[in-house]
């Protein structure tokens, strides 16, 4: 995860200032954009080469229809606790 936090730009200092907690939700966004956004430039070209689109995966489906049954209010509620509990300041 490290190599991936310093690879997109941030420095020593930058990672120090954080917890392990902060690292490893870093670590897992940077790995999330990365893979949409290899994802996003496959779909295109295996579609073309005949290929089914990997868009209705089970995995991810189901994680968004569970937090889909939540109203916008608590979806927004349980993001803020989230990020707040990794240590993040939320206003």
């Amino acid at each position: 995860m490290l190599g991936a936090i310093f690879a997109s730009g941030w420095t020593v200092s930058d990672v120090l200032d954080l917890t392990w907690e902060q690292v490893g939700l870093v670590g897992e966004c940077i790995a999330l954009y990365r893979s949409e956004s290899i994802q996003m430039v496959a779909d295109p070209v295996l579609a073309a080469l005949g290929s089914k689109s990997a868009k209705g995966r089970v995995g991810k489906a189901s994680a968004r229809s569970a937090r889909s049954d939540l109203a916008p209010a608590d979806r927004d509620a349980a993001l803020i606790a989230a990020i707040s509990g990794a240590g993040f300041r939320v206003s």
